[in-house]
């Protein structure tokens, strides 16, 4: 079964960060209710709260090669 993890961007670098949160596939992160969220980010130090429209869904372990499953984000800041 492959894991796909919920990324979002720093909004201060840009940055890809990892939320901590996995799902399996589009459709059960379609259902699952994420609001509110917190996560430290490793690249301005702060915290960031995001929702599920600030995510998006990593295929493989590289968030700047990495091809996306789910990406609503990609260019916003």
């Amino acid at each position: 079964m492959r894991v796909l993890r919920v990324m979002i961007r720093c909004p201060n670098t840009g940055r890809a960060v990892d939320t901590g949160v996995e799902t399996t596939s589009q459709e059960e992160f379609a259902s699952e209710v994420l609001v509110g969220q917190s996560v430290a980010c490793p690249h301005c130090g702060q915290t960031h709260t995001w929702s599920k429209p600030d995510a998006f869904l990593l295929v493989d372990d590289n968030p700047s090669t990495s091809a996306t499953v789910w990406r609503p984000n990609a260019y916003r800041r």
